[in-house]
């Protein structure tokens, strides 16, 4: 295509056929330049291509996690079996209504920062005496068993 290109711009032909020797210089600056352009257009067709195949790749692997994600958060644990037991889980949800101070369900980083001052400030009273292991463990909510 270089050849094609440089026949189409040069007027000035030898008796062979050949650009003439004053068209030379033109030659090489119009031919190249088109052979430029044609290697950029190739340069950015191919980094479209790359990236359509990378978005295509991230946009399954995306869809595949969320598949996997959403299959797991299916399989429901038997009735009665779980890994935590029910004073855990009920200690739990309360420390976590606590925190959540709209009871919008989720707990935002300015409740939990509130949340944890006020557990700070508590922590921090004295009241003149120390506490008893009795009187620590009833203001944590832990029974002693006796």
């Amino acid at each position: 295509e270089f050849e094609k290109t440089s026949a189409k711009t040069c007027a000035h032909r030898t008796s062979s056929g050949a650009p003439s020797v004053a068209c030379a210089g033109e030659m090489d600056v119009q031919a190249p330049a088109a052979f430029l352009r044609q290697k950029s257009e190739q340069r950015r067709l191919h980094a479209e291509k790359r990236l359509a195949e990378r978005r295509g790749s991230i946009r399954a692997r995306t869809e595949q996690e969320a598949e996997e994600n959403c299959s797991a958060a299916h399989k429901r644990i038997p009735h009665g079996k779980s890994k935590y037991s029910r004073s855990d889980v009920l200690r739990l949800k309360q420390v976590f209504d606590e925190y959540d101070a709209d009871g919008d369900g989720y707990v935002t980083i300015v409740e939990l920062r509130e949340a944890l001052e006020k557990q700070k400030w508590k922590a921090q009273r004295y009241e003149g005496r120390p506490k008893t292991l009795k009187e620590r463990q009833a203001a944590a909510g832990v029974g002693t068993g006796d």
